[in-house]
């Protein structure tokens, strides 16, 4: 009996994991679907100096795809939450940290106490690539994406990271939203960048 709750302690934590992972991996994959398919029909060169599912692991000074348009390249460099429950702060342009929010209502407290569990400090390498004299954006593309993302900032403190926030060279965007502006920047104004 005490075998099998063993067992069972153990099971459940790794088949969250691996489910976490598994639905890392389906959207991944239907973004580059997607993307794909928005280069192919556009003319655009895709190209991926970089296994697709490497930076799941870590960041690298490669970007994980570069999309060659007539205006500019994109150069993306992919930051992927497996945990969907993690909140993601960038406390430098060139750092972020990863963390759990647990909140506890104390009973004579008026308003919850918020704390940041398993807390993870995460550095991105600055990319190393060259262009061809085309304008160049750099792009922080979550897929998937985390419940939320914040950045520091020295006058205003802590503000969310929305879709089309500077961090450092790196614009912020989640999958979706970059498709949608890829996709309506070629019918739109094929001679401009994002």
């Amino acid at each position: 009996m005490l075998m099998i709750l063993l067992d069972l302690l153990l099971g459940v934590p790794a088949l969250v994991w691996l489910c976490s992972v598994l639905r890392a991996i389906i959207k991944r994959t239907r973004f580059l679907i997607r993307i794909a398919g928005i280069c192919g029909k556009h003319g655009y060169t895709l190209r991926s100096p970089r296994p697709a599912l490497a930076s799941f692991f870590r960041a690298s000074s490669k970007p994980d795809l570069i999309i060659h348009t007539p205006a500019c390249d994109y150069h993306l460099r992919f930051i992927t939450c497996i945990r969907r429950k993690k909140f993601y702060h960038f406390i430098s342009e060139n750092a972020y940290a990863t963390h759990f929010r647990l909140g506890i209502m104390l009973p004579m407290a008026k308003e919850t106490s918020t704390t940041a569990l398993f807390a993870r400090y995460h550095e991105l390498p600055a990319f190393d690539s060259a262009s061809d004299g085309k304008p160049v954006q750099s792009i922080l593309l979550f897929n998937p994406l985390p419940v939320e993302i914040t950045r520091f900032d020295e006058k205003s403190g802590t503000e969310p990271a929305t879709n089309g926030v500077k961090i450092g060279r790196f614009t912020v965007y989640d999958a979706s939203r970059f498709t949608e502006l890829l996709a309506d920047k070629a019918v739109s104004s094929p001679s401009h960048c994002i």
